[in-house]
């Protein structure tokens, strides 16, 4: 169980992934994700969340119009939380803000992002080849 206590004065979004941590993983972080952002080439800027052997969960923030490129040998989950992202193979494939894409073990995800605005978003790779489902 987590714990932890959310506040803003203007108010605020909640994103709650079901089963998203290990049971055993007691591991808390906190941090100001704006302050820690750090180049990561090419117009977008990039922080490590959490990061361990399993997984590694970023935000990334993209300037408009660039190339954004993930490799997933352990399988990619994205969730966008402005902006947009268009896929590099599939021009009508368009992730818009709240959209969520989860792509299996060895996928790579080539994007876009949007040029009215760029794109800022939650990525986490490695953690499907683990990924079971609850017993019920």
């Amino acid at each position: 169980m987590s714990q932890h206590t959310t506040f803003s004065k203007p108010g605020c979004v909640i994103f709650v992934k079901l089963w998203q941590f290990d049971p055993a993983d007691r591991h808390q972080v906190r941090l100001d994700m704006y302050s820690t952002l750090e180049q990561a080439g090419g117009g977008n800027q990039m922080v490590h969340l959490y990061q361990d052997p399993r997984e590694d969960v970023c935000f990334f923030a993209v300037e408009p119009s660039m190339r954004v490129d993930i490799l997933g040998p352990g399988g990619i989950e994205i969730f966008v939380l402005d902006g947009t992202l268009i896929d590099h193979n599939d021009p009508y494939l368009i992730l818009g803000r709240g959209s969520w894409l989860r792509l299996p073990v060895g996928s790579k995800f080539r994007a876009v992002s949007g040029a009215d605005g760029g794109a800022k978003f939650w990525a986490k790779t490695g953690h499907l080849v683990y990924a079971a489902g609850p017993k019920l």
